[in-house]
């Protein structure tokens, strides 16, 4: 729109300038309530998935038998319902939604790029398979540790109700050093995955940046 309105002024077209920013109104306006849409649609769309998996995970875990209850940590059941949904609830959602703009921007971008250059189309094919090739490692890796984390998450719950139930025998025997002690060793374990986790995605952000900047 910019274009058509300086190629008009250019060519001293009869066109005023107020025809042209009410064009930019219109514009703006329609982008707006694209978002909004786009926004109150997804917010419905996720708060009916959320809602309808913690309906799920409560019934069946309302169903299980008791000697399940008696092999299963209470820890475990505790994360599921909290660092598990809230990954569900707030994590994901962000990570659908940012993933959907990064994939329709690389795709505006890849088809700029190749209509401007189009020597480059021949190029894309073979970035596309380094960068899945880059993806499918750090996919493998990641997942194991995201699993490991969890694992070590879940003890921390166990531990934390563990404690509030015998607190009045720890401080009675006096051994709520141990017990600090104890809960720090189980903190250590869970942070060592959790900043291996974050040394993975710095791993996958320092080799697509450099494809990248080789490419360009």
């Amino acid at each position: 729109w910019l274009g058509v309105w300086s190629a008009d002024g250019w060519r001293g077209g009869g066109r005023g300038g107020l025809f042209y920013l009410r064009g930019y109104a219109l514009l703006v306006g329609a982008f707006g309530v694209a978002v909004l849409a786009r926004g109150a649609l997804f917010a419905a769309f996720l708060l009916r998935a959320a809602r309808q998996l913690h309906r799920d995970a409560f019934d069946r875990l309302l169903r299980c038998p008791m000697a399940w209850f008696d092999t299963t940590p209470s820890g475990r059941v505790l994360n599921r319902f909290a660092q598990d949904v809230d990954d569900v609830d707030n994590a994901l959602p962000f990570a659908l939604n940012q993933s959907l703009m990064l994939q329709l921007r690389c795709v505006g971008t890849v088809a700029l790029a190749c209509a401007s250059v189009p020597y480059f189309a021949t190029l894309v094919p073979f970035l596309f398979a380094l960068f899945a090739r880059v993806t499918e490692r750090y996919r493998r890796s990641s997942r194991e540790v995201q699993r490991l984390l969890a694992v070590t998450r879940s003890p921390l719950f166990a531990f934390a109700e563990q404690t509030l139930a015998g607190l009045t025998t720890i401080r009675a025997f006096g051994r709520s050093d141990d017990v600090w002690r104890d809960f720090l060793e189980q903190m250590d374990a869970s942070t060592r995955m959790a900043w291996m986790k974050l040394a993975l995605d710095q791993w996958l952000l320092q080799r697509l940046q450099l494809i990248s900047s080789t490419v360009l």
